[in-house]
């Protein structure tokens, strides 16, 4: 176990000195940011469709719950 400590230290170790870890940090969270705004637009633009007749609830179904 301790074989893999040490070659998860070294290899963050070397992230953080080709600044990879930053840009891994900066891209995940535009990701997050992009994939939030997505879902609030999704959620907004679903809540005005009309009633159905199938029972399905278009926020649930757009959800994937």
């Amino acid at each position: 176990m301790s074989d893999v400590l040490v070659v998860a230290a070294h290899a963050l170790r070397e992230s953080l000195r080709r600044r990879v870890f930053a840009v891994v940090v900066v891209l995940t969270l535009a990701f997050g940011g992009l994939y939030a705004w997505g879902a609030s637009e999704l959620f907004h633009d679903v809540s005005g469709f009309g009633g159905n007749n199938v029972g399905l609830d278009a926020r649930v179904l757009a959800g994937g719950r």
